[in-house]
């Protein structure tokens, strides 16, 4: 049984909440590099920094293994169900259409 998207969605969004994560915890690092490199420990800021990078790069390859496995699963999902898919792409659009109209109305 394919897992719903539902479930997928919200295992994508932990993912970008992490990546996220990586993103601060490289600014972080790299605030340190410019106050260690004023200090003179610049070799060490540098190596702190380039293992954030590296980090954030597995990170970010991890999500967009995830995320090519997400489409896959919705794609199989339409697939198997093409028209629950079509009439909930339709009704999607229409409450978004409705909602944007609301808006210009206040």
């Amino acid at each position: 049984m394919a897992p719903t998207i539902d479930v997928e969605l919200e295992k994508l969004k932990a993912d970008f909440a992490t990546l996220n994560q990586s993103v601060g915890d490289l600014a972080r690092d790299v605030k340190a590099l410019l106050a260690t490199t004023l200090q003179g420990g610049e070799d060490k800021a540098r190596a702190s920094v380039r293992d954030t990078v590296e980090e954030l790069k597995e990170r970010l390859q991890e999500s967009r293994g995830r995320g090519r496995r997400y489409v896959e699963a919705g794609e199989q999902q339409i697939g198997e169900h093409p028209y629950t898919a079509l009439i909930t792409a339709f009704g999607l659009g229409f409450i978004i259409a409705k909602l944007l109209d609301l808006g210009h109305h206040h």
